[in-house]
C-alpha cells in the first residue's frame, strides 16, 4: 500500500500519520531531504483547520509535547489500514486529501 497526501494539487508520500485525542492531526511525509532528525509534516489543529499547513518539525518533540501536554495515551499512531478515515476530517473546502492505494486496484487499473 502506498498512501500520498494532495495538498492543492501536489502530492507527497506518507510515512505516518498521528491523532490527538484533542482531534489535531498530523501528516508525516517521506523522502524529504531536512537537517537531521527533522521531517516534513503536514499540520491540521483541530481548533483551527483553515489554518492546516506543510513546515518541518522533530517527530520526538511534537510526541514528547503531545504526551505532556495530554498524557501519555494522548497521542497515537494511526494504523495504516485507517488512513483513508483521517479524510473524515476534511470537510471538503480545506484544500487537501489523502489518497490510498493498493496492490491489487494497482494490479487491476
Amino acid at each position: 500500500m502506498k498512501a500520498y497526501l494532495e495538498v492543492y494539487g501536489e502530492r507527497y508520500e506518507i510515512d505516518e500519520i498521528w491523532e490527538a485525542i484533542n482531534g489535531d492531526i498530523f501528516i508525516w511525509l517521506k523522502g524529504e531531504d531536512m537537517e537531521e532528525g527533522y521531517s516534513m509534516v503536514w499540520v491540521r489543529l483541530y481548533g483551527y483547520p483553515a489554518g492546516a499547513e506543510l513546515g518541518a518539525n522533530r517527530k520526538d518533540y511534537v510526541w514528547s509535547e503531545y504526551t505532556r501536554i495530554l498524557g501519555e495515551k494522548g497521542i497515537w499512531k494511526v494504523s495504516e489500514k485507517n488512513w483513508e478515515n483521517v479524510n473524515s476530517y476534511n470537510h471538503g473546502n480545506e484544500g487537501w486529501r489523502i489518497v490510498v492505494e493498493r496492490e491489487n486496484e494497482m494490479e487491476m487499473g
